[in-house]
């Protein structure tokens, strides 16, 4: 739903992720700070499971930036 770089994948089910499971590791986000207007996303780690299940290619070269990005970030914050 929407155009890039603000589309929106709103998906009924999800490979490798259960609702409970992914609904108590979920995260908010804000998406209007002027009207405080929240939304629930699914967790990193639900994310990367779900696109390893995939198994697109474009969905493990997502996992493989995703996971590049962690170990810069864990980097970034030794110095």
């Amino acid at each position: 739903m929407g155009r890039e770089p603000a589309a929106v994948d709103i998906l009924p089910e999800i490979a490798s992720a259960e609702f409970d499971r992914a609904w108590d590791k979920r995260v908010a986000g804000v998406i209007d700070a002027d009207d405080g207007l929240t939304a629930h996303f699914i967790s990193v780690s639900d994310l990367v499971a779900a696109k390893i299940a995939a198994g697109r290619p474009q969905d493990l070269a997502y996992v493989a930036a995703v996971r590049r990005a962690v170990e810069d970030a864990k980097t970034a914050g030794n110095h």
